[in-house]
């Protein structure tokens, strides 16, 4: 059985990561990693930009996400391999601008 190298939980400047989406597919092949699953706080934002770069570099891109927990601020739910838009679009929406309330508070 050959071993797959993936890194299932990253971020991209969408959210709070510090790297631009073409980076985040950058670094892993670099480093030999075969798969990235995107996954942004509160945000879908980046996951094209990293499908596209992650085509030209032959990295398997997973759409995900990092949506915070309603009832728990420090508790996170990871999401994969969903349908961009729609509901997902507007839950992150709301989530994010409660996220930005509270880091000025």
């Amino acid at each position: 059985m050959t071993a797959v190298l993936a890194d299932l939980h990253t971020h991209t400047t969408a959210s709070d990561g510090q790297y631009t989406p073409a980076q985040v597919i950058d670094l892993p092949k670099a480093a030999g990693i075969q798969i990235v699953a995107i996954t942004g706080h509160d945000t879908i934002g980046s996951i094209t930009g990293a499908m596209e770069a992650g085509s030209d570099a032959g990295i398997r891109v997973i759409r995900g996400v990092e949506l915070s927990a309603k009832e728990h601020r420090n508790f996170y739910l990871l999401g994969y391999g969903f349908q961009a838009g729609g509901t997902l679009s507007h839950l992150c929406r709301q989530l994010k601008v409660g996220r930005d309330e509270r880091k000025y508070k």
